[in-house]
């Protein structure tokens, strides 16, 4: 029985003296288990912790780009955005940087304003990074993607009939179903002439500008770019496209453009039914440009599209733009 109290120290020392070898070695193994019961209790729980912890994922970069393409002239706002995916729905926080330089801070926004000047020109380094803020620490990052951009000294645009013309001749689209089209370089850039055959001209009620005019192409890429419901695709001039519905089969898609926040246009495609052509890949939007009718200034080739149970998405893998 041990001694009532605990202030008297002399009363330990006579208990324990007071015991026999075999009750020492006993009180003695009893210490030693109950100091490894705690032990492992605490281990076992730091252990859960760290399961935890590790069943977490980490966010990843699934789509990050511009709304045009490089090289742009000092002067353009250019707009970036990133398109993320966290398995566990964590929110994702983004930052942009400019050349090593944080130009946002870690924030929920996907997207970026770039208001370029005469101090960036030449090549600069676009960065995204990303985190959850389950993994890294204050000053790291889950994942990142770079792009290299570079901006060119603003010129005068090109008059009608300016003779200061660096090129002219034929190039095929990035789609080479599309066909092909004229162009004229000038010193300022890359101008869309006429559509010389393929499925753009066919497309198209007038496939040349007429009065002598054309128009910069502001796009010819085959870069990949998913959209979601939630998330559309920035195109230059203030169009976006984006989902409105997919059908329960996934074999219809219905698509607005709009411009500056009005839609303009509306069709649906369906690029992933089986035996899918050309035509059900491709969303186009024409235009009157001055006296030229019904020219495509616009057309998105689509890789599939899918329902989900949450958001519907698509792949986008070329683009055509020219200025309207």
């Amino acid at each position: 029985k041990l001694p009532k109290g605990d202030s008297d120290k002399n009363d330990y020392i006579r208990f324990y003296k007071g015991l026999s070898t075999i009750q020492k070695l006993a009180l003695g193994v009893i210490f030693i288990l109950a100091t490894i019961i705690v032990v492992s209790l605490n281990n076992s729980t730091i252990n859960d912790q760290k399961s935890i912890l590790n069943l977490n994922s980490s966010p990843i970069i699934l789509n990050f780009g511009s709304d045009v393409i490089s090289p742009q002239e000092a002067g353009t706002t250019i707009l970036w955005s990133a398109e993320a995916k966290d398995p566990e729905k964590d929110q994702i926080l983004y930052r942009f940087s400019l050349n090593g330089k944080p130009v946002t801070d870690w924030v929920g926004d996907n997207m970026w304003a770039w208001q370029t000047s005469r101090l960036d020109l030449g090549k600069n380094r676009i960065e995204l990074r990303i985190r959850d803020g389950m993994h890294s620490g204050v000053d790291g990052f889950d994942d990142s993607k770079v792009i290299q951009f570079l901006i060119s000294s603003p010129k005068s645009p090109p008059l009608q009939g300016n003779t200061e013309i660096l090129s002219k001749g034929s190039a095929l689209f990035n789609i080479s179903d599309w066909g092909m089209y004229s162009f004229i370089e000038y010193p300022n850039g890359h101008y869309f002439v006429s559509y010389v055959n393929g499925y753009l001209k066919d497309i198209s009620k007038d496939v040349i500008f007429k009065n002598n005019l054309t128009s910069k192409v502001l796009s010819n890429s085959r870069y990949e770019w998913t959209i979601t419901s939630s998330s559309p695709l920035y195109l230059a001039e203030g169009y976006q496209l984006s989902i409105k519905s997919i059908d329960i089969d996934g074999n219809k898609i219905y698509l607005e453009l709009s411009k500056d926040g009005q839609v303009v246009d509306s069709r649906v495609i369906g690029p992933s039914k089986d035996g899918a052509t050309l035509a059900d890949k491709t969303y186009y939007y024409k235009k009157d440009i001055g006296n030229t009718k019904d020219i495509v200034i616009i057309a998105a080739h689509f890789k599939n599209a899918f329902r989900g149970s949450n958001e519907d998405f698509a792949t986008i893998d070329g683009l055509w733009q020219i200025s309207d």
